[in-house]
């Protein structure tokens, strides 16, 4: 079969993650054999390519927001009656990103119910950033849930 644009971004995806992409993932449906789109043993990787995803779209316009205020655009995806958030971020600033990560520090403000998170850049996050600067374009999500749960 040809190489499709689809079957690349697998091998990209896998790559970035130190597997190869399964060859028929999707279709084969064999017990013994993983429906990843890698072969990771740890990870379950899922590639969708498709010419827009409503959830890149959010992201490109918190991007333009957030170069306008010097910062990393980060979005966070909630629904309700269900704990936690998925994290969405472009892959060149997940290091940055997952530096300042804190679950569990969030605390009260003087403003009664509103919430804040204290993080701060680190000098080493910065260094992945600039290192990162000129990778391709895979996106990523990360799942985080308070009470531990797998989503």
């Amino acid at each position: 079969m040809g190489n499709k644009a689809w079957k690349q971004r697998e091998r990209e995806a896998a790559k970035a993650f130190g597997a190869l992409r399964n060859i028929g993932s999707g279709s084969q449906g064999r017990p013994d054999k993983s429906m990843s789109d890698s072969t990771h043993d740890k990870l379950y990787i899922e590639v969708k390519l498709r010419k827009k995803h409503t959830a890149v779209t959010l992201h490109d316009d918190t991007k333009s927001k957030a170069i306008k205020e010097h910062k990393v655009p980060v979005v966070l995806l909630a629904e309700a009656n269900r704990p936690g958030f998925w994290i969405l971020v472009h892959e060149r600033n997940l290091a940055e990103v997952a530096a300042m990560y804190r679950p569990g520090q969030v605390s009260n403000t003087d403003e009664g119910s509103k919430h804040h998170v204290e993080t701060e850049t680190s000098k080493e996050a910065e260094q992945v950033r600039v290192a990162n600067a000129g990778q391709k374009d895979l996106g990523a999500c990360l799942y985080s849930d308070p009470l531990g749960r797998q989503n």
